[in-house]
């Protein structure tokens, strides 16, 4: 006599496939796509392309998160802003009320802007990577359950038409 699978099992199944896939796609898009573009593709309309694919299946998301997480709204609640910067430097320094070297020459800033630390804005780049790498997994876990599900319709389907 044959065991069938409960409706748990392929949804579980389904989502477990959906994660390995994910991740092998991660893989394949760090260890093979990205390097072959590199290597192989010279001219500029393929580089720009090269995008493409990681954006249909969700992965630049996570791989361009540090694009994201530059914003203040982002940063402002993490990281404090207790470095000081200068947003406009200039040579001359008559009048000036901020001296600032720059490069190895005496000038003036004429603004002054506190900005977060470094070190402190890579933290929150990375956690916003590892953040949306377990939303992608989570949602190809979705995926793959739905398909499970759909798969589960279809088998039990069949077995009462045979019935």
């Amino acid at each position: 006599m044959k065991k069938t699978k409960n409706k748990a099992q392929y949804l579980l199944h389904g989502g477990l496939i959906g994660m390995v896939i994910c991740i092998a796609l991660f893989l394949f898009y760090i260890f093979a796509y990205f390097p072959i573009l590199k290597n192989f593709s010279t001219s500029e309309k393929a580089q720009s392309m090269s995008l493409l694919l990681p954006t249909i299946t969700g992965h630049s998301i996570p791989l361009l998160s540090g694009f994201f997480t530059r914003v203040d709204p982002l940063i402002n609640p993490f990281c404090p802003r207790n470095q000081l910067n200068c947003a406009l430097w200039q040579k001359d320094t008559t009048n000036c009320q901020n001296y600032w070297v720059m490069n190895e020459t005496l000038g003036c800033c004429a603004r002054l802007e506190s900005i977060p630390e470094e070190s402190c804005v890579q933290r929150v780049q990375t956690t916003a990577f590892f953040v949306l790498c377990a939303m992608l997994i989570f949602f190809y876990f979705g995926l793959g359950i739905f398909v499970g599900w759909l798969i589960y319709k279809k088998n039990n389907k069949h077995k009462k038409t045979n019935l």
